[in-house]
């Protein structure tokens, strides 16, 4: 869970004029907690413009394929580069954990198509990702999924076509392990 603080520096412990990195005198060497690398304000800022969500093990964000790619295929759109750059800098703000880049698709289309696409898709993101967007590569694990894990019906109920589901489920995801 994440939790803003909406304190004043005389409230919080830091002296007006002191940055958060500088110690104070409030600090004792029993003080422990997980090392943050980033500003925790800029993290949330992040995550909240890539309407992500915070679990207790990862950080999720959820991309819309259209933002990425043009239709049924996986170069990447120029205009994917703001987002992309939202995106490692959260992955560089959040420690050294591993990062799953899953690609996802609808329901048109066979099986075999489904996953290689998603596949493609995901491996763009990390090449992106690494050549770009300065994230160590090793860090990087690109996996396809297909139409095996839809987060809308691919059809309503009467078995019609639902292309407002169909555009949710094509996506790329991006789960970046917490420490």
């Amino acid at each position: 869970m994440v939790v803003a603080c909406r304190q004043g520096p005389e409230e919080s412990g830091i002296a007006v004029g002191q940055s958060r990195t500088e110690p104070s005198a409030q600090h004792t060497p029993e003080d422990t907690g997980s090392k943050l690398t980033g500003d925790v304000s800029d993290t949330e800022g992040l995550v909240s413009e890539l309407s992500g969500r915070v679990t207790d093990k990862a950080i999720v964000i959820d991309l819309a394929a259209g933002i990425l790619f043009e239709f049924d295929k996986f170069e990447l759109r120029p205009e994917a580069a703001p987002t992309l750059k939202k995106i490692a800098r959260l992955i560089q703000q959040s420690g050294q954990g591993t990062v799953e880049v899953n690609g996802h698709t609808d329901a048109i289309g066979s099986d075999a198509y489904n996953v290689r696409l998603s596949e493609q898709r995901a491996a763009a993101v990390v090449e992106w990702l690494a050549n770009k967007g300065g994230v160590a590569a090793g860090r990087l694990e690109a996996k396809g999924h297909g139409k095996s894990r839809p987060v809308a019906p691919n059809a309503t109920g009467s078995g019609l076509d639902n292309p407002q589901g169909r555009e949710r489920n094509r996506r790329v995801e991006v789960i970046i392990a917490r420490q």
